[in-house]
């Protein structure tokens, strides 16, 4: 569903690679001790269905703004969204940016990419990440 008209038209506009990560560096970019924060933006019923990556953070797209808390003090952190193909995950990412985060990157091709790609991740999600779905 297009939750966002005006700016899916401005999404689909851009360039396929637009500060797009391919799952594969996002991964190597993990390393032994991560310094980045993972943001999961789609809504726990996907990851309950398809499963998530271990160490990402859920806030719903539609939740972001209702839960600032949970991201990063540092605006310098390196940030990687993601959504199920991109477009959410583009969205938040940039909703970061304006936000004046400066190391935001999106997953291309989302979870499914990552999945398709055959990376690690975790399926199904456990009943109690709903909780992460930040009831506030």
């Amino acid at each position: 569903p297009d939750l966002f008209p005006i700016l899916d038209k401005y999404i689909s506009n851009l360039p396929g690679d637009y500060n797009a990560a391919a799952p594969v560096a996002v991964l190597k970019s993990f390393g032994d001790k991560p310094q980045r924060f993972l943001l999961d933006v789609r809504e726990p019923k996907e990851l309950t269905d398809s499963g998530y990556i271990d160490g990402a953070v859920n806030v719903p797209l539609r939740k972001l703004f209702e839960n600032l808390k949970v991201l990063p003090r540092d605006l310098n952190t390196p940030i990687v969204t993601f959504c199920a193909i991109g477009h959410r995950g583009s969205i938040a990412m940039m909703t970061l940016q304006l936000l004046g985060y400066t190391n935001v990157k999106s997953i291309g091709g989302g979870f499914n990419n990552w999945v398709k790609n055959s990376l690690p991740f975790v399926k199904p999600a456990p009943a109690n990440l709903a909780a992460s779905e930040n009831k506030s």
